[in-house]
């Protein structure tokens, strides 16, 4: 139901990141254009045959996050869902993001955040390593909201769910300054 009601404020062009098997694609606004990208292919086929019965056009791509193949200011709304927790350098995928996205253009996050609870934190320290291996890679353990804000994205809807430990946000790109 998160990604529903997240996934239903993309507009325009828009860049998903992390696509994994598809299971954003059903949510897409059929006046969006999409293109998902993913690292990695493990789930490329499954996210294909979904992509057919998809409301709106979806291109696909194998590429880093950290590293954009698309024009400065090229999407309207980029996407993400549980997938900073995995990039290897989440703060160089979110400056390539902010690179990406229009001025004024918006920013949908579902992401695990680190606990501000010390017990809570300790333990998410404690449990991350294993985690990272059980996961593929997703850290517990990050400051996701500290670090997107630093990317220079402002925060217009921001939840926090599951104790604190999960982040449903809405952002908006700051307008480019005039040097």
């Amino acid at each position: 139901m998160l990604r529903k009601h997240l996934v239903a404020h993309a507009i325009g062009k828009v860049l998903e990141i992390g696509s994994g098997t598809g299971l954003n694609l059903p949510f897409f606004p059929s006046s969006c254009s999409v293109i998902s990208i993913d690292i990695n292919s493990n789930h490329q086929e499954e996210f294909l045959k979904k992509r057919i019965s998809a409301p709106c056009k979806v291109d696909y791509a194998r590429m880093d996050a950290r590293h954009l193949a698309f024009p400065d200011n090229s999407f309207d709304s980029l996407l993400i869902t549980l997938g900073l927790c995995t990039i290897d350098d989440p703060a160089l995928a979110l400056l390539e993001f902010s690179r990406v996205v229009k001025p004024g253009g918006t920013f949908l996050v579902i992401e695990h955040i680190f606990s501000n609870r010390p017990v809570i934190a300790e333990l998410l320290n404690w449990l991350t390593p294993a985690w990272k291996i059980i996961a593929h890679g997703c850290h517990l353990n990050r400051r996701t909201n500290e670090s997107i804000l630093t990317a220079g994205f402002i925060p217009v809807y921001v939840r926090y769910l599951a104790k604190g430990l999960l982040m449903f946000s809405i952002y908006h790109k700051g307008a480019v300054e005039s040097k």
